[in-house]
């Protein structure tokens, strides 16, 4: 899963969450067939999209997901 984010302090704060949750995650570039303002997204194992979305909202992180092509 593709995870965008409104802005780099975003990307940055889910990042943190993410790891202190344990989850598997990565900081991308965002593909070019998405259009961002901040340019860094995350990609997140298909395995685990429920608990991430969990976090992000319980965290307050605004995100937007996608399925990878």
């Amino acid at each position: 899963m593709i995870v965008l984010f409104r802005n780099a302090r975003e990307v940055i704060r889910a990042d943190a969450a993410a790891s202190r949750a344990g989850l598997e995650h990565r900081v991308k570039p965002v593909p070019e067939e998405y259009s961002t303002e901040c340019g860094m997204c995350l990609y997140v194992n298909d395995t685990q999209a429920e608990p991430f979305k969990e976090l992000m909202s319980a965290n307050g992180i605004e995100a937007t997901y996608h399925e990878e092509k």
